[in-house]
């Protein structure tokens, strides 16, 4: 802070400093070993969040991966979106980035991995990879968005749908520069 008290910078850029200063380690991580493997790294850990938080997600009644390939296939599928849409790991994500974790989103809950709870580890997968991205999250539990994600998926719902889905309902979109 200045000596006159005044801050020498907006809220805004000290925010837009900050966020790409905690988005570091993951530019350096994609930068080092892929985007489609941080990608599936991403599922797994939240298919982990899923199977340890039975109060917040339920109970997986089936633990176990039932399908390998469609695993692997995530990060795959979520990184030809990321070259679809021209997204750069460094940038601020804009709204046509959304379709990233909208796709891995979709692949999971409708290819279903796992043998139970696809759909919720579709949507906490999302998540973290839309938080990693530079996405804001939403402060809403599981519990409210469940019916939406229940009836998105019934139906199949396209990529584009899931995305607008989002960011309307999980996602703050921010502003900013390159890291």
């Amino acid at each position: 802070m200045p000596i006159d008290g005044r801050p020498s910078e907006n809220i805004d850029e000290t925010l837009n400093r900050v966020l790409r200063l905690t988005r570091e380690p993951f530019v350096s991580l994609v930068e080092s070993v892929g985007f489609s493997e941080v990608m599936t790294a991403m599922v797994s850990s939240a298919r982990r969040i899923v199977e340890s938080r039975p109060q917040e997600f339920g109970v997986v009644m089936a633990a176990g991966v039932r399908d390998h390939g469609t695993l692997w296939y995530v990060g795959q599928a979520v990184d030809e979106a990321r070259k679809a849409i021209g997204y750069d790991p460094r940038d601020i994500p804009g709204d046509l980035a959304v379709g990233i974790p909208a796709r891995a989103f979709v692949v999971i809950a409708y290819r279903h991995p796992y043998f139970d709870a696809n759909k919720r580890t579709a949507f906490v997968s999302a998540m973290l990879i839309g938080h990693s991205m530079g996405f804001g999250i939403r402060s809403t539990p599981y519990s409210h968005l469940e019916e939406d994600v229940r009836a998105l998926t019934a139906r199949e719902a396209p990529d584009e749908e899931i995305a607008a889905w989002m960011l309307r309902n999980l996602f703050i979109r921010r502003s900013g520069r390159k890291v």
